[in-house]
């Protein structure tokens, strides 16, 4: 029996997290939850969800790294190569333990050998670009919704 997948939500790598949360407020009829801070990852988060959304709707997340944040961290070398724009896509896995060890005897590869602590207090861990068609894909296991 195959696993329940849905997309958690897209996210977008930004240099400017202020800057990026106002522009699509302006252009789209979003609301913004609770910011983040997840230093796991140097990055702070805010997600963005469409104005009267139902319950499930995906999320877009846009990601910034810390100002203090170490050089060669995966985002900032990120912003550097490719600039701003589409990071990852996430999906929400009900057992994260369970599909790593599926996944990988499908042979496809993980940045991540264990989950590790997410936003809102979710575990993830991301497959590599390689295993999924040139994408970035996280799988999260999640407390509630977004």
């Amino acid at each position: 029996m195959l696993p329940n997948y849905f997309i958690h939500h897209i996210a977008i790598a930004v240099k400017d997290l202020d800057s990026a949360v106002k522009s699509y407020k302006e252009q789209f009829p979003c609301i913004e939850l609770p910011r983040e801070t997840v230093t796991e990852f140097g990055a702070e988060v805010a997600f963005l969800l469409p104005h009267n959304a139902p319950a499930g709707t995906t999320a877009i997340e846009l990601i910034s790294p810390l100002p203090d944040c170490a050089s060669d961290s995966g985002l900032k070398k990120f912003l550097e190569k490719k600039g701003e724009g589409l990071h990852h896509i996430c999906y929400e896995v009900s057992d994260i333990t369970a599909e790593h060890k599926r996944l990988s005897t499908l042979g496809l590869n993980f940045i991540d050998q264990a989950p590790r602590p997410g936003a809102h207090q979710s575990l993830v861990m991301f497959l590599h670009p390689k295993s999924a068609n040139g994408v970035l894909v996280e799988l999260r296991q999640g407390h509630g919704s977004n």
